[in-house]
């Protein structure tokens, strides 16, 4: 049996991140692999999503978010205790020798490769791992494909990297440019489980009326009045899926919920407006109607716009006419998925088999 360890943003306090964390880990040890979700501790990552290190880069600013920012960190870390197999926590200095017994290591998915995610920290390239296994798996350089210290950090590393895999397939020919060897796209690990199975781990809500569910991540532009408009004109309540601040008259918000939970609040969802990948990506794969914003306070929302571009869905941004998708378009994006699916499938078996 291979053993595998995944190098990730697990401990992201993000659906999106623990979720996809899940995935890989499940499909790899439906493969045969002995796999371990490697428990790195990253500054940057800490900084962001753990309530000690957050506090103290944040000082007295982080005191009036210290609350919120505590309780999501418990919500998540409860998943992460229920369903991550993890090692033990490891920091620079301590990962080589953790990962001695591996033999592969996959960095992916999610934006590791974004200097504002994750300080562009070289253990995501693997430095601690050279020599031996070192693959990527649907990792995405977020808006960073232009970044000298991206570009530079990338070079440094690649050569060591047997495999590139991507998230996104519009990073694959500048990516290829840089490290000067082919590289390929595949799908977020949330696609690799299937609309059952994604049914299957959902906690379903309480909630006895249809609804429209508002899911962001960044700060919405427009997306909130056009949820509205949308849940008046069908006789729709309106969720908003968020753990900040802000409240909006007519809109139930939801906070704290698990993972579990947010899958089930997509899967019982009439349409979903987001502007989050993920959000994107689990109504997709759940076959919900959904809107997505191309522009917010973050700039173009360009790793939706690839995974709709890719399953070739017809235009889903808010500010075109609203249209139903029906069945047999679903039945195609299902095809199409299945395909991509089964590609991506078939280079992680490539990475678990015990002679690769």
């Amino acid at each position: 049996m291979k053993k595998i360890g995944i190098l990730t943003f697990h401990r992201a306090s993000n659906y999106g991140a623990v979720l996809q964390a899940y995935a890989l880990q499940t499909v790899l040890q439906r493969l045969g692999a002995d796999v371990k979700i490697i428990d790195y501790r990253c500054n940057t990552v800490e900084k962001a999503h753990t309530p000690g290190p957050f506090l103290k880069d944040k000082k007295v600013k982080g005191l009036l978010r210290l609350p919120r920012k505590a309780s999501k960190y418990r919500l998540f870390d409860a998943f992460r205790k229920r369903k991550l197999n993890l090692t033990e926590p490891v920091n620079r200095k301590t990962i080589t020798e953790t990962a001695s017994d591996l033999d592969a290591v996959i960095a992916g998915s999610d934006q590791l490769w974004c200097e504002k995610f994750s300080g562009m920290d070289p253990v995501y390239f693997m430095n601690f791992f050279r020599g031996k296994g070192c693959y990527t798996y649907a990792v995405s350089a977020g808006d960073n494909l232009d970044s000298p210290k991206f570009r530079d950090t990338l070079k440094k590393y690649s050569n060591s990297i047997k495999a590139i895999s991507l998230r996104e397939s519009s990073s694959v020919e500048p990516i290829q440019a840089i490290v000067g060897k082919e590289c390929r796209a595949d799908l977020d690990p949330t696609f690799l489980l299937t609309k059952d199975e994604w049914i299957r781990e959902a906690a379903l809500p309480d909630h006895g009326r249809p609804y429209v569910l508002i899911y962001t991540v960044a700060a919405p532009v427009h997306l909130i009045e056009k949820a509205k408009l949308y849940a008046e004109k069908n006789g729709c309540d309106l969720i908003y899926l968020h753990n900040g601040r802000e409240k909006y008259k007519g809109i139930k918000k939801v906070q704290n919920a698990s993972p579990e939970e947010f899958v089930g609040w997509f899967a019982n969802a009439e349409c979903v407006f987001t502007n989050s990948f993920h959000g994107t990506a689990f109504s997709i794969n759940l076959q919900k109607d959904f809107y997505i914003e191309a522009e917010s306070n973050r700039g173009k929302n360009q790793r939706s716009m690839d995974l709709i571009s890719l399953l070739e869905i017809r235009d889903r941004q808010i500010e075109k006419n609203w249209s139903h998708i029906g069945e047999d378009e679903w039945e195609r994006v299902d095809r199409l998925l299945t395909d991509l699916r089964n590609r991506s499938m078939d280079y992680l078996k490539m990475i678990s088999r015990n002679d690769s």
